[in-house]
């Protein structure tokens, strides 16, 4: 606590990620861009996604030097990016929010019992508390307090502990709040402190949001991958700056932000071209070996100014199959585009179709964060479906509190190859908590087991869990109901 009291407001400000770049400037007729990828503490794997964040306008670093990377976040500053997520505004900025840091004080001192000292030097910490609580305003907010961190309830007032540090199912508990709070998601997860875990719900969510990746509920644990690449980190493990970093880059990635708002916000008045892929159309969804597969598309320039000419490349499955120079775009104006290539090239299976505009990143743009964030997928040849054809317990009858596995037999009854995939069996005694199991790829007429161990054993009794295959819909089918959601029934000695 002692070196907070001790820095002055700029300092404080750059601790909790707002860079001077974020603030206006009243001689200055364009705002400043943020620098972001020139800090000289981010290991060569980690830049480009902190610099895609910064992009955002979500986390800008401590300096024009240093990102902070390994430095430990607090739980103020997670709130400072909540706040952001929601009103896609740096509020943090004096030149939006006008009044006076007494307004948010004095509220909070009725609030909370651990309000930090009313300041010079925690004027960011105090609209950080006020924005993220549910405090009551009994005046017109332009920006109200939106409850998505509340702090610890106890005896009297409720303890906010804006410097202590967070962990994992914290943090996304205020992400989640954030993301719901835009309207980006349609349905707020159950998060009840009388539940356990209290969090399930919300973290299985984020799992199928693909705001994160793997979740293992039974290790208590989330797998970090590139380019954090921390393995599975426990719940608990409480998160430095590129941390934090890694899971908004997540959500970028997966559309749980409000893309459009927060370039509205961070590219504004910024006089450049902003390039990406609008609606995308095959002309045949499921052509033969011997058809011509024909692609249609435009491709928006979202920014004010014209783009000049550059190349578009041609993905399928990652891989490029041609590039082509295309003409240059007026600012808000659209060019459409036809693409088309032999099946035969690609063969039979499902593929997945990318037009990007300026694959290398040539044209100076907005942002380069939205260039190859739109795809289509398409089957060449028969189309698969997958049915669950079979799911037994091994033993048949488990004994209570013994191990036992649960086998799911899959196969592809179509014409033609499927994906890999996943299962989702529900492996708990209250069929509410489920893993996810990949479904390798599979040709026509192929099966496939997935075996699941539930290592402690149910209690004696009878259940009915439930088993869920392609839960994303993934894969292409000719038929996407048949047998995909099963309940297996079976009894614990």
């Amino acid at each position: 606590m002692k070196k907070f009291i001790s820095l002055s407001l700029a300092a404080l400000l750059l601790l909790s990620g707002l860079s001077p770049l974020s603030f206006a400037d009243e001689d200055v007729d364009e705002p400043l861009m943020f620098d972001c990828g020139r800090w000289e503490d981010v290991p060569d794997e980690s830049m480009d996604m902190l610099e895609e964040v910064c992009e955002y306008g979500l986390m800008q670093g401590l300096n024009y030097q240093e990102f902070g990377f390994g430095e430990a976040l607090n739980r103020a500053e997670v709130a400072v990016i909540g706040n952001r997520l929601i009103y896609a505004s740096d509020i943090y900025d004096f030149s939006v929010i006008e009044l006076e840091d007494n307004h948010y004080f004095e509220g909070l001192e009725d609030l909370y019992n651990d309000v930090p000292n009313n300041e010079e030097a925690y004027e960011w910490v105090h609209k950080a508390m006020f924005l993220a609580s549910d405090i009551e305003v009994n005046v017109e907010e332009e920006y109200p307090p939106n409850g998505i961190m509340t702090g610890d309830d106890g005896d009297g007032l409720t303890s906010f502990r804006p410097f202590d540090g967070v962990n994992i199912v914290e943090a996304l508990k205020v992400l989640y709040g954030a993301s719901y709070e835009s309207e980006i998601l349609n349905n707020m997860a159950v998060m009840s402190y009388d539940e356990d875990p209290w969090y399930f719900e919300m973290v299985e969510q984020f799992e199928i949001e693909e705001g994160i990746t793997t979740v293992d509920f039974d290790e208590q644990s989330v797998y970090l991958g590139d380019p954090v690449d921390l393995s599975y980190a426990p719940f608990s493990l409480e998160l430095n700056r590129e941390d934090l970093a890694y899971f908004l880059f997540m959500m970028i990635e997966s559309g749980m932000i409000d893309n459009d708002k927060i370039d509205d916000h961070v590219f504004g008045g910024y006089i450049k071209p902003d390039l990406y892929v609008g609606e995308i159309s095959i002309y045949d969804e499921n052509p033969t070996l011997e058809d011509e597969v024909v692609f249609t598309g435009v491709i928006v320039n979202g920014g004010p100014e014209e783009s000049g000419q550059f190349y578009m490349d041609f993905l399928f499955d990652d891989e490029s199959y041609g590039s082509r120079l295309m003409g240059s775009i007026g600012p808000y104006e659209e060019l459409e585009f036809e693409y088309s290539m032999d099946a035969s090239v690609l063969g039979e299976g499902q593929f997945e179709f990318t037009p990007v505009p300026d694959f290398d990143d040539e044209l100076d743009e907005q942002s380069d964060h939205n260039n190859d964030d739109n795809s289509l997928s398409f089957v060449v040849g028969g189309l698969a479906d997958l049915e669950i054809m079979q799911v037994d317990t091994f033993p048949e009858s488990p004994e209570a509190g013994e191990a036992f596995e649960i086998h799911v037999i899959v196969a592809n009854l179509g014409l033609g190859a499927a994906l890999e995939t996943n299962v989702l069996v529900y492996n708990n005694e209250e069929n509410n908590r489920g893993r996810y199991f990949t479904l390798p790829a599979l040709f026509a007429s192929e099966e496939t087991t997935v075996v699941v161990e539930i290592e402690d054993g149910f209690s004696a009794g009878t259940y009915a869990n439930d088993v869920i295959l392609d839960p994303s819909n993934k894969v292409i089918e000719r038929d996407e109901e048949t047998d995909h959601e099963v309940v297996m029934e079976f009894t614990v000695q």
